[in-house]
């Protein structure tokens, strides 16, 4: 039956290295000779064999101990490496090893150990940065009580997340882990608590010291008339500071912000600024000397300062107290300060006569024109009665005017409309409050013509500029309040649905900033599956986001479209026929537009790239491009006409042909600027140019209606020949080739005029 010793001589055998030579016989011849045991030997020879036997034994179990420990070590580290932060923590060593490929490892003791130890000190870093993210902002008012509270933080967390089972295998282990990372956790927190409160401390020290000599600053006129009492106290604030152990440094860079402030006060001048600086000690040197403030200072710079601050301080000082004279007419004053200077100061006696003769003589001026200022303000008086009188019945002018005007008339008390003259100040609030009547009233189909006519007032074009302002303003300021609802009465918010209802029309009311901000909306509702409330919810939080964010989204997106040279595909061509592809990057508006409406759905999560593309699907099915030139459709809504896309075609075909009266009209090219509301035209063979603002190309148009009505009721028998229906424009307009509608009038009766 084999032994533990046979076992051991059999493992040693396994291992121990054996001549290379191949299973062979060798032949030897076999010599007698006769044997005899030595009996006096024979035991001390069985004592040695087995004393080495036991030597043999215990040097390999050592050696297999050896291998166990750094095996198992090895193993340990790269299970532990491997492991997600969340395995660490719910999984114990057995789990973990079956899960990570480390199961032939579990039977190693020191496997276990050294994984359980490892676990321990990884667990603990865990523990740490949940503390310090629970209570950075609640620092422990002495290092006891941080000391105490990150134990009690440490041995609750170490309960809740390693029991059960997520309890490690070896206990001991573990501990020593966890426990030894506290150790360097907790010295961590002693030096951070340390660090912190010592510049606290400093922080605190230097606030009150400055606080102090701020006050010395404000009081030095007062003190300064006592020799010693300016020093006396910027020693005392010095001898303050070393005693709580302020830093040399912070010391003397309060006595730099402290000498600069006292000299540009200009209360002091350079001799006594020189004089005070030789008798403050700031700080104590190794020897015990001591170091005065004006070793620390640049005092030749200081001095010329503080010459050139107290000139202009004394020099404040006279102007002062002439001005005090002159407005309390205290003659007496400027008597007394001359025979003051006489007796005390006669160097000075010369300059107190000169500021004696400027106080007599500004009291006499002062006489003077309070004489004249009262005769200006009776006639003032006079002429305040007489212009309320005038401005009272401008503004019942005006406002009898405008509701004429606003009921058909072109004439009012026998005048043209055109004819009457009034300041924008006298007619803006009456055109504000007319035009937010329209908006919110319910005028059904006719509210839009009421507003076109509103602002196509002959007046109106003076206040166009401060209309549209105070509308931006007022839609600018639409935030969202702390349970984020917008903050808007209920009369702002039918406003601004008007203007989300009607973005293309706001193009031509209001320009470019309204009708952007209203597409802003308008998209923002749609994206809300037509929601307003949702709508004008985001639309608070966009203008609520932080500028330099809205700033970064929109370089983000400008960048996008310089980079790939973005192209809006799909532009519809005014009067038809197929569509074109605009660079947007070389338009300037189009790009404003794109890059204002991509930044809005950035603001609601939208990534640059997927916002660009949506903004552009946007701004290109609300733009018509003609001649090589885009512009908004909005520019041609409500013109007033059963069709005021031919009719408007038509006004732009006048202006080409206008422009080039002696060329081909199809070589003209059109640009339009939104912020001016203005059409240039331009010819590039013949160099011809010009331009024709909006509401000349709307009124054209609208005159284009009125010719052909007026032909149709003298011709009604053709006119009846050429009747046509909106369908049927459209339908021949989009039949229509490219080549025709570069210069072809759209069809119905007023291609024939």
């Amino acid at each position: 039956m084999p032994t533990d010793i046979s076992n051991a001589v059999g493992t040693a055998r396994q291992f121990t290295p054996r001549p290379e030579e191949s299973y062979q016989g060798h032949y030897q011849s076999v010599n007698a000779s006769s044997v005899a045991a030595d009996a006096t030997n024979s035991w001390d020879d069985l004592s040695t064999n087995l004393s080495k036997l036991n030597e043999a034994f215990q040097g390999y179990a050592v050696s297999h101990e050896k291998y166990l420990s750094a095996t198992g070590h090895d193993a340990a580290e790269r299970m532990i490496n491997s492991e997600s932060e969340d395995d660490i923590k719910r999984l114990n060593t057995i789990d973990a090893a079956q899960l990570y490929g480390y199961a032939d490892s579990a039977s190693n003791p020191y496997f276990k150990a050294y994984a359980d130890k490892l676990r321990g000190g990884f667990l603990s870093t865990m523990m740490k940065n949940e503390y310090d993210s629970q209570y950075a902002n609640t620092p422990a008012r002495s290092m006891d009580e941080e000391a105490q509270r990150f134990s009690k933080f440490s041995q609750d967390w170490k309960e809740q997340n390693c029991s059960g089972d997520k309890a490690p295998l070896n206990q001991t282990a573990f501990d020593s882990g966890y426990n030894e990372n506290n150790l360097i956790n907790l010295n961590n927190l002693a030096t951070t608590w340390t660090k912190t409160k010592n510049q606290n401390d400093i922080v605190t020290t230097m606030a009150s010291a400055q606080s102090q000599l701020g006050k010395l600053i404000e009081n030095s006129p007062t003190l300064l008339k006592t020799n010693g009492a300016m020093t006396s106290g910027v020693q005392t604030v010095f001898n303050n500071l070393k005693l709580m152990g302020l830093p040399a440094s912070y010391r003397e860079k309060l006595l730099d912000d402290f000498s600069t402030q006292l000299v540009q006060s200009g209360h002091i001048d350079a001799t006594r600024l020189e004089q005070m600086m030789n008798n403050i000690d700031v700080t104590t040197n190794i020897d015990g000397s001591q170091q005065k403030a004006s070793d620390l200072l640049d005092m030749q710079t200081y001095k010329t300062y503080a010459a050139q601050y107290n000139k202009q301080f004394v020099t404040k000082q006279r102007s002062d107290f002439i001005q005090q004279c002159i407005n309390k007419k205290d003659r007496q004053a400027g008597f007394n300060l001359v025979s003051n200077a006489r007796e005390n100061d006669p160097d000075n006696a010369e300059a107190a006569e000169m500021d004696n003769r400027q106080i007599q003589n500004g009291i006499d001026n002062k006489i003077k024109e309070e004489k004249a200022i009262a005769a200006q303000k009776f006639k003032a008086g006079l002429r305040a009665y007489k212009t309320a009188s005038v401005n009272a019945q401008k503004s019942n002018t005006f406002n009898g005017m405008l509701l004429a005007y606003m009921n058909g008339s072109d004439t009012y008390n026998g005048m043209p409309i055109s004819s009457f003259s009034f300041k924008p100040e006298e007619m803006y609030p009456k055109m504000m409050e007319t035009l937010n009547y329209y908006i919110q009233g319910d005028n059904g189909d006719e509210k839009m013509n009421y507003i076109e006519r509103l602002m196509r007032l002959p007046q109106a074009s003076a206040l166009r500029q401060t209309i549209t302002q105070n509308i931006v303003d007022s839609m600018d300021s639409i935030v969202p309040t702390s349970d984020g609802s917008p903050v808007c009465s209920d009369t702002m918010k039918s406003t601004l649905q008007f203007y989300a209802n009607n973005p293309n029309s706001c193009e031509h009311l209001f320009g470019s900033e309204v009708a952007n901000r209203a597409r802003m909306l308008k998209t923002l509702t749609d994206m809300n599956g037509g929601d307003f409330d949702a709508g004008l919810q985001q639309f608070a939080t966009y203008n609520s986001t932080d500028a330099d964010a809205r700033a970064g989204y929109r370089a983000q997106v400008n960048d996008l479209i310089t980079s790939s040279n973005y192209t809006a595909d799909g532009v519809p061509r005014l009067g038809g026929g197929s569509t074109a592809s605009i660079n947007v990057y070389a338009n300037p508006d189009m790009q404003n537009e794109v890059a204002d409406l991509a930044t809005v759905l950035c603001c609601q999560g939208q990534s640059p790239y997927q916002a660009l593309n949506s903004a552009g699907t946007i701004v290109q099915n609300s733009y018509y491009t003609y001649h090589n030139g885009a512009f908004p459709k909005g520019v041609l809504n409500d013109i007033g006409t059963p069709d005021d896309e031919g009719y408007f075609q038509d006004a732009l075909d006048d202006a080409m042909a206008s422009t080039n009266p002696d060329g081909n009209a199809s070589n003209v090219n059109i640009r339009y600027d939104r912020d001016s509301q203005t059409f240039y035209f331009d010819d590039p063979y013949s160099g011809n140019s010009s331009y024709k603002s909006l509401a000349y190309i709307r009124q054209a148009a609208k005159e284009w209606y009125d010719r052909a009505t007026a032909w149709a009721e003298a011709n009604p028998q053709d006119a009846e020949d050429y009747q046509t229906t909106a369908d049927d424009i459209n339908n021949q307009r989009q039949d229509s080739s490219d080549e025709d509608n570069q210069y072809t009038a759209s069809t119905g009766l007023h291609s024939f005029l």
